[in-house]
């Protein structure tokens, strides 16, 4: 059975509804650290991507982010028993730049910006062929 992204979508949003639900199985650190280096590779790629849409979107306001993406959390996606692909938490360093002037070129205009993350989460499949934004998940601006 080929996995797509849109029948994974649907398979999420009708587990709300229904009977059969999707489990997220979150992986430890040392689950991480487990995982065969092609996978967190082929996920960190994924979130690379999936993130590169803030530039057109929660990067269009008051934010300024650093290139650097990093997953903070993976987590295995079940329908019953079979093993449908994962879903991830990627963030990278952020500033508000809402109340101070911030220039890019100077690292020292930074310290009056208050500093966070943005946040998203992604679904990718498990052959990872395919990736798509969480809706419930979309990149938001959170204080450190």
């Amino acid at each position: 059975m080929k996995s797509s992204i849109l029948s994974l979508f649907f398979l999420l949003s009708f587990s709300a509804f229904a009977d059969t639900s999707i489990r997220r199985n979150p992986l430890t650190d040392e689950q991480v650290a487990a995982l065969p280096v092609s996978i967190r590779e082929n996920l960190h790629l994924a979130a690379i991507d999936l993130s590169s849409i803030w530039a057109d979107t929660i990067l269009e306001g008051e934010f300024f982010a650093d290139e650097k993406v990093q997953i903070d959390l993976i987590e295995k996606l079940y329908l019953s028993q079979a093993f449908i692909g994962y879903r991830i938490t990627y963030s990278s360093r952020a500033w508000d730049t809402s109340s101070c002037r911030l220039e890019p070129h100077n690292p020292s205009s930074f310290e009056d910006c208050q500093e966070g993350r943005i946040i998203e989460s992604g679904f990718v499949t498990k052959d990872f062929s395919e990736s798509s934004r969480d809706p419930e998940n979309f990149a938001n601006f959170q204080l450190q």
